[in-house]
């Protein structure tokens, strides 16, 4: 693991947001952490391992209240985002830690939400935050002993059991493959089993007669001999077999084709009587249609007239209405128009 940039925010002594480039340090490829007691060397590690874990063994080790010991008493929040590189091909991940305290209670820290992140095509693609652990190929407990080794603690790294020794190198320098033991010997006993099999049945066939040999030579070339006849007897069964198939759908379409004839036969007077009556419409068509339409205009021109018709008695009613009304008024004013 080639760690990239670390990001602290309110975590124990750093209140403020600090940013530390590792570039610039693991260029010369080997670097250390220095300073006094308390100056946040510790402080900087357990950000690391608790951005990639989620687990620290600082301060409450059961997890009740360590939420509140880890945030820095004057931050409101918590942050911790780790970039580093790792793998074959030095692919980069993203580990983020996020925390806020309650602002009605000082002592109340929620959760604290931890994403992961793995770079594809210099784009960052949320992962499981369990995923880191396995690109990183360490465990917890092995990170601690390797990475960072807690002060006081190198006695206890020393003076691992063989056992424990054993599976933390092999986890650290990915042994798993270079252990054949087993595989070997297990190899080894199914060759000697095999072996013994076949030399019992070696013994079984005695002692090699070369006229016997000779003899079953000569069995062999003539069942040769009969087994190509076979094969070419056989492909000429063959393809008198396909031969013979083809001649079989021909003869189920002949059958299916005579059954449709015969169903067209039987609906021969339908078609017959079909095809008169349609002579007989074409004939009605060219004596009658020309008449038909004639008609058919005429009666549309009797239906316009007599709706004029009605419209025009409609307005010869009113105009004589106007007239009488008119003839009325007249009367009326005659006597007056006499005497003047």
């Amino acid at each position: 693991m080639i760690p990239i940039q670390l990001t602290i925010q309110g975590l124990y002594s750093y209140q403020e947001k600090q940013t530390i480039d590792f570039t610039k340090l693991t260029a010369a490829n080997l670097f250390g952490i220095f300073g006094s007691v308390g100056s946040g060397k510790s402080s900087i590690l357990e950000a690391i391992t608790f951005a990639i874990y989620g687990k620290t063994d600082r301060l409450n080790l059961s997890g009740d209240n360590r939420n509140y010991n880890m945030m820095n008493l004057k931050s409101d929040e918590l942050l911790i985002e780790f970039i580093f590189e790792t793998g074959k091909h030095q692919t980069a991940y993203r580990a983020v830690v996020q925390g806020r305290r309650n602002s009605k209670r000082f002592d109340d820290v929620k959760k604290l939400d931890r994403s992961a992140y793995q770079r594809e095509d210099n784009k960052w693609i949320p992962i499981e935050p369990d995923g880191l652990e396995k690109a990183i190929g360490l465990s917890y407990d092995n990170f601690k002993r390797t990475i960072i080794i807690p002060q006081g603690q190198f006695q206890e790294f020393l003076q691992l059991k063989d056992t424990a020794r054993t599976q933390m190198m092999k986890e650290l320098f990915s042994l798993e493959k270079f252990e054949l033991y087993y595989k070997v010997t297990a190899l080894e006993s199914k060759n000697s089993a095999r072996k013994q099999n076949l030399e019992g049945q070696l013994q079984q066939l005695g002692e090699v007669d070369p006229e016997l040999v000779k003899k079953y030579k000569e069995q062999l070339d003539q069942l040769e001999k009969e087994l190509k006849d076979l094969a070419a007897k056989l492909i000429g069964l063959q393809k008198q077999e396909e031969e013979w198939k083809q001649l079989l759908k021909l003869t189920e379409k002949l059958t299916e084709t005579a059954k449709t004839l015969k169903q067209l036969e039987e609906q021969d007077p339908e078609f017959k009587k079909l095809e008169e009556t349609v002579i007989n419409y074409e004939l009605c068509v060219i004596q009658f249609k020309h008449l038909l339409e004639s008609l058919q205009l005429s009666t549309t021109r009797i239906a316009q007239k007599e709706v004029q018709f009605q419209q025009d008695s409609e307005k010869l009613k009113k105009e004589e209405a106007e007239i009488k009304a008119i003839a009325k008024m007249l009367e009326e004013i005659k006597p007056a128009y006499e005497k003047r």
